[in-house]
């Protein structure tokens, strides 16, 4: 399995349109939250403004809009995964202490950018071989892989070329043979060879013209 070996080749834009990029992130206020309870938004729905309020006893919690009406009733805290009120799903942790409050804003506002913002943290973020590299480091290494493998692969290229060189002198040096000088030779012989047949074939016509003569 090599699932990174066409990756770059797959890469194309997805689009051209600024619009349609979502740039705004949702909002997740724990300013009334004492504990280490981590509150986030997963998906927006109906519902753009609640309250997430942890019980005085913290072993429940509910939801409540912005003035007091339950939207959702008390449930076991911590929840055993996210919870969707309205279409809107939220993912809350363990760590509240009693009565934290979490309070969620959907609403669109201009100048936030906050998915605009994460997306190009990324090219900074170590998030790649145990949280140590960055993206950025990973192709540079890529690169420096490469160009390490293609310098090698060109000296033992050139090594081997030299090596052949060497061992047919050292062949040609021991059989006392030069394949230089044998093909020259070749063609010396052939060039001999056909002014032979020449003069043989001028003979031949000569001969037989005697011969018709008579």
């Amino acid at each position: 399995m090599r699932p990174t070996r066409n990756g770059a080749a797959a890469i194309r834009l997805a689009t051209e349109d600024a619009t349609k990029i979502a740039a705004q992130s949702f909002e997740a206020s724990t300013t009334f939250a004492q504990g280490k309870a981590k509150f986030k938004i997963l998906q927006a729905g109906d519902v753009r403004e609640f309250e997430v309020i942890v019980s005085p006893t913290g072993d429940q919690f509910a939801v409540t809009d912005t003035k007091g009406n339950i939207l959702l009733q008390p449930q076991p805290y911590p929840p055993t995964g996210p919870v969707t009120v309205l279409g809107t799903t939220f993912e809350l942790t363990e760590g509240a202490l009693p009565n934290d409050k979490f309070t969620a804003n959907l609403v669109p506002s201009e100048g936030d950018n906050g998915n605009l913002r994460k997306m190009i943290n990324i090219q900074t973020a170590k998030r790649m071989n145990d949280n140590e590299s960055t993206i950025i480091d990973l192709y540079h290494n890529l690169n420096t892989d490469v160009g390490l493998k293609m310098a090698t692969m060109t000296r033992l290229t050139d090594v081997a070329r030299l090596e052949k060189e060497a061992a047919q002198s050292r062949i040609a040096s021991i059989s006392g043979v030069n394949l230089d000088e044998e093909a020259a030779n070749m063609m010396k012989f052939q060039q001999a060879y056909m002014a032979s047949s020449r003069i043989i074939q001028a003979s031949n016509d000569t001969f037989n013209t005697i011969l018709a003569l008579r």
